[in-house]
């Protein structure tokens, strides 16, 4: 058998961990904090590491797919900050209000 023709798979894993510059860019955009974005990064590789069968790579790249977990896990951290908060009204502050958050 000629080795030359045979593709390498990388594990998921490490596919994912390619990413994490641009996720944790992502985050940082979404939800201001430096901090929160890390966890929120890990968050998602945690999650996609535990449910690896919700990419279907018949639906798109793995690349994009991830940056969607990214996105949802910052969502819900958001939501979390809004609920804390109490108040509906206080998301778009929450969300326009980046200096103080870094």
């Amino acid at each position: 058998m000629n080795n030359k023709n045979v593709t390498a798979v990388r594990p998921f894993g490490d596919q994912l961990a390619d990413f994490g510059g641009g996720a944790h860019a992502l985050a940082t955009q979404i939800l201001c904090n430096r901090e929160e974005a890390a966890d929120a990064v890990q968050d998602a590789i945690v999650k996609a590491l535990q449910k690896p069968d919700a990419y279907r790579p018949e639906r798109g790249a793995l690349r994009p797919w991830f940056f969607g977990v990214v996105r949802n896990r910052c969502l819900d951290l958001l939501r979390r900050r809004r609920d804390v908060a109490g108040d509906v009204e206080s998301l778009p502050g929450i969300l326009s209000d980046c200096g103080s958050h870094n």
